[in-house]
């Protein structure tokens, strides 16, 4: 993405494809981490945040509950993060919460309850959860993996979540058995599944099940894709063929998103053998409309020249299973029909998002950069709000 590499900040799928590429052998050298919460005190009225010391870049995620209320998380070149608040629409930011490491997915239920991943010492992985809308934080309990990567901990809800770490430890690359974990309880206590055994599947998963409700889920063994519909505790092969669509590649699922009615929409991405890398990442979006039962073929989200000459892609997100946004290269793109096709929308002028987030058909928030040679980096965060689907956007000053 040219200049945009350098950022220290990534974005919500770039975060996810980090996983990917871990998940199918990058060897890591882990140490323990430590965490500590510090709250701000929220004043008697909306105000500007306060910027803590370090330099902050694109927010690592973003995440809004309606058109005026969200939450933005920036890391800074010191090794901490902090979490900004507005109801308002970015009139008034609030900094609700520092932490020391690297804030990766942020995750909002409701305008109250929400978690958040923390990274500290060598990607050791803390988990962060609030019930309040912010205003406290407190640690989620999560199994004892001492000297084991967790990948990561997706939730489907505030109860629900799964988490994968290598059995072998310390993990060493080309690791083919995970444990899974499961907990139906907010993380109070964690089901273990040794080795991936998981009833329905031939062999163990690199990763955990990516579940779009509390008991709908989905997995993938090398390019086989399996189904849950019972919370995970029975799987089923789907008919879904993915060898047209991701040939020779490694293949891991990103997204996946259930609308009432039985619409599923999963988005995969496709990593080339090591040294054959012609195009990057391959991304694609398969569609069902009965539930998983039978499947549309895969289809390829749009593709643009990023500033280096290369092909630049970036997962979509979908609101539901038919609604998703895409900001890839200079274009910004969204879809009615679960990937099927692509409208192309205007670009914020002034600053090209490589960010977007959705937060309905018509409605989204994007984070971009322009050039200001004041900025240590030579650049100037930059938010963005669409109401009317793409066709207008406004500028919101950011918090930092």
């Amino acid at each position: 993405m040219g200049a945009v590499e350098e950022f220290e900040g990534v974005s919500q799928g770039r975060s996810r494809r980090a996983l990917g590429l871990i998940a199918i052998g990058l060897a890591l050298a882990l140490v323990a981490g430590i965490i500590y919460l510090r709250p701000f005190a929220r004043p008697a009225s909306p105000a500007p945040a306060a910027t803590p010391a370090g330099h902050f870049n694109l927010p690592s995620s973003m995440e809004w509950v309606s058109a005026g209320e969200g939450w933005l998380v920036f890391n800074d070149g010191n090794n901490h993060a902090t979490l900004f608040h507005t109801r308002d629409a970015g009139r008034h930011w609030q900094a609700n919460l520092l932490v020391s490491g690297r804030a990766g997915r942020l995750t909002f239920f409701d305008a109250g309850r929400g978690v958040v991943t923390i990274r500290g010492d060598a990607a050791a992985v803390s988990v962060l959860q609030t019930t309040d809308g912010g205003r406290s934080w407190q640690l989620l309990h999560l199994p004892e993996l001492t000297g084991r990567y967790l990948l990561d901990v997706p939730f489907s809800d505030p109860r629900h979540a799964w988490l994968a770490a290598p059995a072998t430890q310390p993990y060493l690359a080309g690791a083919t058995t995970f444990d899974l974990y499961r907990t139906d309880n907010g993380g109070e206590a964690w089901q273990r599944f040794p080795g991936g055994a998981l009833k329905g599947l031939p062999a163990p998963p690199q990763g955990a099940p990516l579940f779009a409700t509390s008991r709908d889920g989905w997995v993938l063994i090398d390019r086989q894709l399996y189904s849950s519909h019972d919370g995970g505790d029975s799987w089923q092969p789907e008919t879904l063929d993915l060898s047209a669509a991701t040939p020779d590649s490694a293949v891991s699922l990103v997204q996946a998103s259930l609308s009432p009615g039985g619409r599923v929409a999963l988005t995969l991405e496709g990593f080339p053998p090591s040294g054959q890398v012609p195009r990057g990442v391959d991304i694609w979006v398969a569609a069902s409309s009965d539930g998983g039962h039978t499947w549309q073929p895969p289809v390829h989200i749009p593709e643009t020249q990023s500033p280096s000459g290369n092909p630049s892609q970036q997962p979509p997100e979908f609101t539901d299973a038919w609604n998703g946004w895409l900001a890839v290269g200079p274009a910004m793109y969204t879809t009615a029909d679960s990937g099927r096709s692509w409208n192309r929308k205007a670009m914020p002028s002034g600053a090209p998002c490589v960010d977007v987030t959705p937060v309905s058909a018509g409605t989204a928030w994007c984070a971009g950069q322009s050039a200001a040679a004041q900025y240590p980096k030579g650049f100037q965060v930059r938010l963005f709000r669409t109401v009317d689907g793409g066709r207008h956007w406004s500028g919101v000053d950011p918090p930092v």
